[in-house]
């Protein structure tokens, strides 16, 4: 999985994501995923979402309610939504959108690194107002 090895078999160019901690200095989680080819992290934990739960009548009316959850699952949306927002920009003034190999290469310019690489690489948390104000993105 090392990029710079010798046996390494290809790109796939999938955007592989780290999770870290949800304070800041954002830190590596024990049990993230990580290494030379984790290229972004996002927060891992106190993530709320919403979901719905069916009301004890059976009468199928859903009642809103919030739920915590994290790990790369957290993370990961929230990388998602970075690049989301930079594709809409982009055809916003009808410029092509990234290939996932580009748009990996965007998200890791400016970021945030974790503040314990010792405990393993999870790349750079993006910075979409760095790319924004860098002229990245227009």
């Amino acid at each position: 999985m090392n990029p710079s090895s010798p046996d390494y078999r290809g790109d796939s160019g999938a955007i592989i994501v780290g999770a870290s901690t949800s304070t800041v200095p954002r830190r590596k989680m024990v049990w993230s995923n990580h290494g030379a080819r984790v290229d972004v992290h996002s927060w891992g934990e106190n993530i709320t979402t919403t979901m719905c739960q069916e009301d004890p009548s059976g009468m199928g009316i859903c009642n809103d309610s919030y739920e915590q959850f994290g790990g790369t699952s957290g993370a990961s949306p929230i990388i998602v939504g970075a690049a989301l927002s930079i594709q809409g920009m982009l055809a916003a003034k009808g410029r092509p959108k990234l290939n996932s190999v580009q748009m990996r290469e965007l998200l890791k310019i400016g970021g945030t690194a974790a503040a314990n690489p010792e405990a393993g690489n999870i790349g750079v948390q993006p910075d979409l107002k760095a790319l924004i104000d860098g002229g990245h993105v227009n």
